[in-house]
């Protein structure tokens, strides 16, 4: 449930606080021109400057801009510390009851195990990169187009999060190899007949023709 209301309210602000405008565009022209080569015209974006400084130096600040960067800011620590408290909490639990209970301890490791590992990908891939961004940008520094590594960690987060349960925990890596194993006997199946015994003539030697 609560990553569905943090999709709701990044959506919301997105649409209603970031969406383009004509002078947020010419504002963002030189900077993404300089970083990624590129007219801003020639792709669509959310967002916009935090603030601009005139030419004696006085800061205009952009508060819708300002606004939707504080939410996300306290939205992303929110749901780092909240995780990480359940996590805490229920990995303490777990670990607890595995060693006082001697039947399928072996088992329930494998699952704690897998759960920790669970909780630290989208900790690296997720949470740790949008930190760092938001860091610069307060910074007023931003990544400029490294900040594209952050669409790469969060396209990778669902590809690399349930790896851990096949290779962790044992049913599940045996019936993942099982699967491996055969499909390649099936492979090798289909190979012609007599191919594992075929012998290549020598050289120079003549061939028969029938």
């Amino acid at each position: 449930m609560v990553p569905f209301l943090n999709g709701i309210v990044w959506a919301l602000m997105g649409m209603l606080l970031c969406s383009p405008t004509q002078e947020a565009t010419e504002i963002l022209r030189p900077f993404v021109l300089r970083d990624f080569k590129m007219d801003i015209d020639n792709f669509d974006y959310l967002g916009g400057p935090l603030y601009t400084k005139s030419e004696n130096g006085t800061i205009q600040p952009y508060f819708k801009t300002l606004f939707t960067i504080s939410t996300m800011s306290v939205v992303v620590v929110s749901s780092f510390t909240f995780s990480f408290a359940v996590i805490l909490y229920c990995g303490t639990k777990c670990y607890l009851a595995i060693s006082e209970s001697a039947n399928s301890q072996s088992i329930q490791s494998q699952l704690f195990y897998a759960l920790v590992i669970q909780t630290l990908i989208p900790t690296l891939l997720l949470h740790f990169p949008v930190s760092i961004m938001f860091g610069f940008v307060f910074a007023d520094n931003g990544l400029g187009m490294y900040s594209s590594m952050i669409s790469i960690t969060i396209s990778l987060y669902p590809a690399i999060d349930p790896l851990p349960n096949f290779f962790i925990i044992t049913p599940y890596r045996k019936a993942v190899f099982r699967s491996i194993n055969k499909n390649y006997q099936l492979s090798d199946n289909h190979a012609p007949p007599n191919s594992k015994n075929a012998v290549a003539p020598a050289p120079g030697a003549p061939i028969s023709a029938i």
